[in-house]
């Protein structure tokens, strides 16, 4: 009905009329005239208290008119009741009067209306800026969990803005549970039977407090269709219409609620579809969870708080959301909480969308801490996005704790995932003995799917541990990807910087495992790209367990991809294994396999700790582990390998690496190898330094002692290899060793100098290249200088090549090597420079030397000294370890000291017979300064000559050169 303002007037008696005048205006009719103003003024001030009145009379409502409406009601709940008698047939405005207030009745605000696309039904305060508050009733029913302030039961196409909504401050009793007054919602969604949801809704701008007594049961939003809307009373949708879909709460604030939004939409075995429900721009204050939920259907009982959280509602988006806390809160709590545990096993292909929110949440328990939970539990397919989130998660405890505590956990999942340009920050201070898992990021595992993928792109990721008391166990990683199965997935997680410190103050004490990246897949590719990883500039990782850069495990079918990534951690831990990558895979042989591109620094290692640049031993077809750059230093006493890396595929390759050792270990490696057919291990740059004080460190630049081959070793670049200490027994420092049986392995083209064992104690043996293969082995191109040792030991040696063959059927070729300047200044062995040594003892080797080059020289304060060019292990049976040397340059100028068989010469064998020195052996020159040959006796080189007749070297000679030496007294053969 509309009222006039002649209506107005009539009803006050009012009867006011102008009429033009008749006559000009004179003196007197002027007068008039100013009467009849002040008459009409008085008139205009009744009629502003007519309006007034009429306002008092009419409500506190207006309405658009629409769908036959009254344009006015005295009550926005008289306007919802009208409006739920109403039959729909044009659009529908209902808005509050500015200033207005109101108390809901009891149970709240009930709409059970629907409006359409076309005729939507909006329900509003003024305005955005002026919003009407509306309370919660005081008459709550006693121990009732369904009270609303407003309540949707089976409405659609409605909207809801401008309102705030509160709950009444003389609601104060929560507990018991059967007597609690308080209310539940500020605004809930229901069915209204089981082909009757919710749908289309939306729900916005509006302002939600669920007053000052926290309240376990207190949702700021509440939508499902799984009870009926006044009870708990089980409502399963049987179909799609059943259900809440399709509406949207957007711009929302909402403070003291345990649960900001909540979402329950389907139960086991309901076979729904989609509901495309979307959560935005809402800014949500939680609060403390004093007890235990309410038993609400299908919703996780116990003591959480959250943010946003759903249950089985498919195809869900949350984005642009602000979620913190106020107070300490000691139960579990969530920013956003989206699972589908309750939902039927289906083949639904739906995506969830969790992009841009704010999480700062903090926790001082032993429960659950996570920003993001975002799984898909029995579903098949689907994708699941949460992008673009920036969360900050921070947990303290003096108790014992075992939290877990994830920024963005994607549980168990099915299907897609993608987490890109996610900010996770998560502190953890602990004062007693906890249990820690903790992951900024966790993948979860993927159950089934034939084709599926997952993205972890662009996240920056930060962790801090600090331990004042007790001890901190457990697991922490950055960015984990769970175990994946399917034909055709695909992981990838690249261009993620993830920073990881780990401290201990007082008693505390840190030991557990660290992961900066790791994946437990099984799948067909796998891409680990672009990654920084590191600990916080200035900090330390004090955790004595073991700390990995990156691992990837299980098994690749097509390919693994693991590239430039950067990895800077500093590990002070005194107990546990260091790795800058780990890789155990058992990808397929088919497959293809590349490392290469990375920069890995492993500082500060400390204690028994053992160190790994880079381990691997996955295979696939092309294996590459190439052009990697690390670094590793510290005073760690176990084992350091640069690059550890085995096969059992095709045409594997260990190149263009550079890596540096600077450590304190008992057993130091540059690269270990495993030969494979058409396997190389080319110009890679290896220096490694120990100052280790154990008995005997080992110091080895590349091994390669298993495998098959061919295989070749070959342009690299092994020096500096030194120790500052010895120690007491023999050690061994060598720049390639290899002892592989039956293979066809190749050494060439390399350069190994600048060894050195600065102890004077012990008996260690530096060698150039040690071959302990029984196969075919070519040795050739090889310079070796620059070879020394202080130690003043009685078996101290300085080698260039050794060959130590004890299997049947070696054949080595040595050829064009330069070898030269093997100095032990302080050594008593009488044989201590050794050029070449022919030692195995395998009765078929054969050794074939040609065109070498040795020099060797220099003396020592020992009490007996001296050396040999080469070295052979004598037989009385020809082809016995037999010996083919022809066109060498040996010349030794070592000046001898000391008596018996303290000697210098080019050749020396360890009997008199020589019935293994090949027929063929010949135009070699033989230079020494004590003669050309010793085996028992010295012989010059007219009688060597005569000694082995006359086939044998009757055309060798012994002269010495003139080699140049430059002004560092090296060889200019070894030098350029």
């Amino acid at each position: 009905m509309k009222t006039t303002f002649n209506e107005i007037m009539r009803a006050n008696r009012i009867n006011f009329t102008l009429t033009k005048p008749s006559k000009k205006i004179t003196a007197h009719s002027f007068l008039s005239l100013i009467s009849y103003f002040t008459l009409f003024k008085s008139y205009l001030a009744t009629l502003t208290l007519c309006f007034v009145f009429a306002n008092s009379v009419f409500g506190q409502v207006t309405t658009n008119s629409g769908s036959g409406l009254a344009a006015s009601y005295p009550s926005l709940d008289a306007a919802i009741s009208a409006l739920n008698a109403a039959t729909i047939t044009s659009p529908v405005v209902i808005t509050m009067n500015s200033g207005a207030t109101e108390t809901a009745p009891a149970g709240g605000l009930v709409i059970t209306q629907s409006g359409t696309a076309t005729f939507p039904i909006t329900i509003e305060g003024f305005s955005n800026l002026s919003r009407n508050v509306i309370t919660a009733s005081t008459a709550q029913v006693s121990g009732s969990v369904t009270d609303a302030v407003f309540k949707l039961v089976g409405a659609d196409y409605l909207t809801i803005r401008y309102f705030e909504v509160k709950e009444n401050d003389l609601n104060t009793t929560r507990d018991p549970i059967t007597s609690n007054n308080k209310t539940e919602f500020g605004i809930a969604l229901m069915a209204n039977s089981a082909t009757n949801g919710s749908q289309n809704n939306t729900i916005t701008d509006n302002t939600i407090n669920l007053g000052t007594t926290t309240y376990e049961n207190s949702f700021g939003i509440y939508s499902q269709c799984v009870h009926q809307s006044t009870s708990l009373s089980p409502q399963t949708a049987t179909n799609n219409t059943g259900i809440n879909s399709n509406n949207s709460f957007n711009a929302n604030t909402i403070s003291n609620a345990v649960v900001g939004i909540g979402i329950l939409i389907t139960r086991p075995g309901q076979a729904v579809g989609l509901t495309n429900n979307s959560i935005t721009n809402n800014t949500i204050t939680l609060i403390p969870s004093p007890g235990t939920f309410a038993n609400y259907i299908d919703w996780l009982p116990g003591q959480r708080s959250s943010g946003i959280e759903t249950r089985s509602v498919l195809g869900i988006t949350v984005t642009g959301n602000t979620i913190s806390q106020t107070g300490n809160i000691l139960n579990a709590v969530y920013g956003i909480n989206i699972t589908h545990i309750q939902f039927p096993l289906n083949t639904l292909n739906y995506t969830e969308t969790v992009n841009n929110n704010n999480i700062t949440l903090s926790q001082k328990s032993n429960n659950d801490l996570k920003g993001i939970d975002i799984s898909n539990n029995n579903v098949v397919s689907g994708t699941l996005i949460a992008n673009g989130n920036n969360i900050n998660l921070s947990i303290s405890n003096s108790g014992t704790s075992t939290s877990i505590v994830r920024g963005i956990d994607f549980g168990v999942i099915a299907g897609n995932i993608s987490a890109t340009t996610n900010v996770i920050e998560i502190a953890n201070t602990h004062a007693a003995t906890i249990s820690l898992d903790i992951s900024a990021i966790y993948g979860g595992g993927i159950l089934s799917s034939s084709s599926t993928n997952t993205l972890m792109s662009n996240n920056t990721c930060k962790i801090s541990l600090l331990q004042t008391a007790g001890e901190a166990s457990g697991v922490v990683t950055g960015v984990s990807i769970g175990a994946v199965a399917g034909a055709n997935t695909s992981i990838n997680a690249t261009t993620n910087t993830v920073e990881i410190t780990g401290t201990s103050s007082g008693t505390g004490n840190i030991t557990s495992t660290i992961y900066y990246i790791r994946t437990l897949s099984n799948a067909a590719n796998l891409s680990l790209t672009d990654n920084v990883l590191k600990t916080t500039t200035g900090g330390e990782i004090k955790t004595t367990g073991s700390v990995y850069g990156i691992q990837h495990i299980q098994k690749f079918s097509s390919s693994v991809l693991v590239t430039g990534n950067t990895i800077n951690i500093n590990r002070t831990g005194s107990l546990g294994d260091v790795y800058g990558l780990h890789g155990t895979t058992t990808t397929a042989a088919s497959s293809s396999y590349a490392c290469n591109l990375n920069l890995i620094t492993l500082s500060g290692l400390s204690g028994s700790t053992s160190c790994y640049g880079i381990y691997n031993t996955d295979s696939g077809i092309n294996k590459e582990v190439n052009s990697n750059t690390i670094n590793i230093s510290g005073i760690n006493t176990g084992s350091t390998t640069g690059i550890s890396s085995s096969c059992t595929s095709l045409n594997p390759s260990t190149s263009n690496n550079i890596i540096s050792i600077s450590t304190s270990s008992s057993a130091t490696v540059g690269i270990n190898t495993t030969a494979r057919t058409n396997g190389l291990c080319d110009a890679n740059n290896i220096q490694v330094t120990t100052n280790s004080s154990v008995a005997k460190p080992d110091l080895k630049g590349i091994t390669c002692t298993s495998g098959s081959g061919p295989y070749a070793i070959s342009n690299n670049l092994i020096h500096a290899l030194s120790s500052t200490d010895a120690g007491t027994s023999s050690s061994e420092i060598s720049g390639i060793n290899a002892g592989i049986s039956g293979i066809t392995l190749s050494i060439h083209s390399n350069t190994i100098s600048d060894f050195n064992t600065g102890a004077t104690t012990g008996n260690p043996k530096i060698i150039g290249i040690i071959i302990k293969s029984a196969g075919t082995n070519s040795i050739y191109k090889n310079k070796i200088y620059n070879l020394s040792t202080s130690a003043t030991g009685v078996a101290t040696g300085v080698e260039g090549i050794n060959i130590n063959t004890s299997n049947t059927g070696a054949i080595n070729t040595i050829y064009n090597n330069i070898i030269g300047n093997l100095t032990s200044p302080a050594s008593g062995n009488s044989e201590c420079i050794r050029g070449i040594v022919l030692a195995g003892t395998s009765e078929s080797t054969i050794h074939k030397v040609y065109f070498n080059t040795i020099y060797l020289s220099g003396t020592s304060t020992g009490t007996n000294f001296g050396g040999s060019g080469i070295y052979q292990t004598s037989h009385d049976v020809t082809m016995k370890y037999a010996l083919d040397l022809r066109n060498n340059n040996i010349v030794n100028t070592i000046v001898p000291k000391g008596t018996g068989s303290t000697k210098t010469v080019a050749l020396r064998r360890s009997g008199t017979v020589s019935l293994n020195y090949e027929l063929t052996s010949n135009h070699n020159n033989l230079y020494g300064t004590s003669g050309a040959y010793y085996n028992g006796t010295i012989y010059n080189i007219a009688d060597f000559k005569t000694l082995i007749g006359p086939r044998r070297d009757s055309a060798s000679i012994a002269v010495l050169p003139n080699f140049y030496i430059n002004s560092r007294f090296r060889c200019k053969l070894f030098t350029h």
